[in-house]
């Protein structure tokens, strides 16, 4: 199985390297970068990264369903992942995110905003991963006592996940990194989401064969 992980491992890296390289090379020759601009809707990044995240979810679908008996856990911690990561995987395809901004704007919710103008979405998402981390804090605990180099893979690949969609997205509001939207702060942000969630894929791949053929 570790020989597989490592040829999958290298196959996600190299095309997520391919699609941020591509934008780069428009960039730096001043052309449009059509389908490998890295941010927005229809682009092969938010395809791909949105894709990857949804066989994710399906790999830990899976496991309450071929291998319940041999969980040390609930099955509702495998439920609410998978949930979680077929929304990152709506949200990436849609951009979810940004229209909770918009209509925060629009409707006046009162969301705390950067700089008054940006990221109204980083309080919802922060507070539903605080309350599903203290819900569900017990069986995380056993997840990874249980599996834990899956658990540390996953657990890595979030955090990789999270410094660029809240890190350098954030730091872009505040004009770092040249800004938000500038190549710089999109090659940063997209190129850490993407590697962030090959890595999740891969700890969701490799717990998932572990389960079912244990």
């Amino acid at each position: 199985m570790t020989k597989k992980v490592s040829q999958l491992a290298r196959f996600l890296i190299a095309v997520d390297l391919f699609i941020v390289c591509m934008f780069v090379l428009h960039s730096a020759f001043d052309l449009s970068p059509g389908v490998f601009n890295l941010d927005g809707e229809q682009v092969l990044g938010a395809w791909w990264g949105g894709g990857k995240l949804l066989v994710a979810g399906a790999c830990v679908a899976l496991i309450p369903l071929f291998a319940r008996d041999r969980l040390v856990t609930g099955v509702s911690i495998y439920w609410a992942f998978s949930i979680g990561l077929a929304f990152l995987s709506a949200d990436e395809v849609l951009m979810l995110h940004e229209r909770i901004t918009s209509y925060n704007k629009e409707y006046g919710f009162g969301l705390p905003m950067f700089r008054g103008t940006n990221g109204a979405w980083v309080s919802v998402y922060v507070t539903l991963f605080v309350l599903l981390a203290l819900i569900f804090h017990r069986s995380i605990l056993a997840a990874m006592q249980a599996d834990p180099k899956s658990f540390y893979t996953i657990a890595g690949g979030l955090a990789v996940f999270v410094s660029g969609a809240v890190g350098a997205e954030v730091m872009g509001y505040y004009g770092l990194l040249s800004g938000k939207g500038s190549p710089l702060q999109l090659i940063i942000e997209e190129g850490l989401e993407l590697i962030g969630v090959s890595v999740v894929l891969l700890g969701c791949v490799r717990h998932a064969v572990s389960s079912l053929t244990a």
